[in-house]
């Protein structure tokens, strides 16, 4: 596993792009992370999307989701 990831922004044609360290709350096997960079972030409560080593998408999974924002229900 990689000791870091690359967030990407999500807005098309932005080509800003930052290399982070690798933190516990990343799904397992997350290499890229897309979210609107400060320039397009508008306040509007972008959501994260978590990418593996081959482009796929990847999420949480249900424990680790309870672990970050309590029992789903």
């Amino acid at each position: 596993m990689s000791d870091f990831v690359t967030l990407k922004c999500s807005v098309d044609g932005c080509p800003r792009t930052k290399k982070i360290e690798w933190d516990d709350f990343f799904p397992k096997g997350t290499i890229t992370v897309t979210i609107k960079c400060p320039w397009h972030d508008d306040g509007d409560f972008d959501s994260e999307t978590y990418y593996d080593k081959d482009g796929n998408q990847i999420g949480l999974e249900e424990e680790e989701c309870e672990l970050i924002i309590g029992e789903v229900k």
